[in-house]
């Protein structure tokens, strides 16, 4: 596309790389699933998952980490937004952009707090 920036971000929360193990299930309960975060920011999660989910789903996603001294984590309702198979370090099956539908507060301040240190260790 030409006169636009490469480098231009249009997303409205910059992603940080992560590397946890998530717990999720389907919205409306059901059997409990795992997978792994690849990437975050404060309006969602990029994900692999061994199971096919269609966009527009629902699910209940939560990721534990240790947040400097503390292990701590945060649940939140996700929409699956985009899907697309491929390999992600090690990790055959599908990635998935997970939005925050729903997410307390307090979860985002402790995404924030990632963020920052997660950036930090890349400086």
């Amino acid at each position: 596309m030409e006169g636009q920036n490469p480098l231009y971000e249009r997303r409205r929360h910059s992603r940080f790389p992560v590397d946890f193990p998530v717990d999720y299930h389907h919205e409306g309960g059901g059997k409990a699933f795992v997978g792994k975060a690849v990437n975050a920011s404060e309006g969602g999660l990029m994900v692999c998952l061994d199971e096919s989910i269609s966009t527009g789903s629902e699910l209940i996603v939560s990721m534990l980490f240790n947040l400097g001294y503390e292990f701590t984590g945060i649940k939140a309702r996700c929409r699956v937004i985009w899907k697309d198979v491929g390999l992600v370090s090690d990790s055959l099956g599908y990635q998935y952009g997970l939005e925050f539908l729903d997410i307390d507060e307090h979860d985002i301040v402790k995404l924030k707090r990632l963020r920052k240190s997660a950036t930090d260790h890349m400086v």
